[in-house]
């Protein structure tokens, strides 16, 4: 299997607007939250990607980790992940785009 680099445009902007809205880096306590966010924009394999680089989180152990979590966090924290998306998109994010 071919590898994706982590270095595509897309993805670099998408880290580019994690970094804008929390230039002091994710808070341990938003971290789930803010990655719920991200999967609202992204494919599971573009989110496994994009979790890789935030988080250093190997993109295969994310796809099989923390695409459930994700879900999971949406269905029970769905205002915050709503907070985030508003506090995102004054840094360009739009979950619809992707």
């Amino acid at each position: 299997m071919i590898e994706e680099p982590l270095d595509q445009p897309w993805l670099l902007e998408v880290v580019a607007q994690v970094r804008a809205t929390y230039p002091g880096g994710i808070p341990d306590e938003d971290l789930d939250v803010v990655l719920a966010a991200l999967y609202e924009g992204c494919s599971n394999r573009n989110f496994a990607l994009v979790v890789e680089v935030l988080t250093g989180v190997d993109r295969h152990i994310a796809y099989g980790v923390h695409v459930c979590a994700a879900e999971e966090t949406v269905k029970r924290r769905r205002a915050r992940v709503d907070e985030i998306h508003a506090e995102m998109g004054k840094h360009g994010w739009d979950p619809e785009a992707g």
